[in-house]
């Protein structure tokens, strides 16, 4: 809940993009996933993508699954990769995606970096 409150503080009214670093994150917490999708829900029309930078198969499943409850193109890229903020969203392993940065230590937005 704390995370999904924090995205939503970022946000601050703003359509853009979710990049999630998700590395340290690990395995499927239904708990996680329902709070996320219950608070992003009503703000779902100012995210244009997720995308979520070094998934495990559990995370990965989770985030799948809120981007297509929402309604959001979805895009996994490997935690030794950089994102490019400007991007298009484009597929990458058979998903689609939308970013703005959090992170476990960052929380600034990849376009206030």
């Amino acid at each position: 809940m704390n995370s999904a409150n924090e995205v939503l503080r970022l946000f601050a009214g703003q359509t853009c993009d979710l990049v999630l670093d998700v590395a340290d994150m690990t395995g499927y917490d239904r708990g996680a996933r329902q709070a996320w999708q219950g608070l992003l829900w009503d703000h779902r029309g100012l995210i244009r993508r997720i995308v979520m930078v070094g998934a495990d198969a559990g995370v990965e499943t989770t985030g799948r699954v809120i981007a297509r409850h929402l309604g959001v193109p979805l895009s996994m890229v490997p935690g030794d990769r950089s994102v490019d903020a400007d991007a298009p969203a484009l597929p990458l392993r058979s998903s689609s995606c939308a970013h703005t940065s959090i992170s476990g230590q960052d929380p600034t937005p990849m376009h206030d970096r």
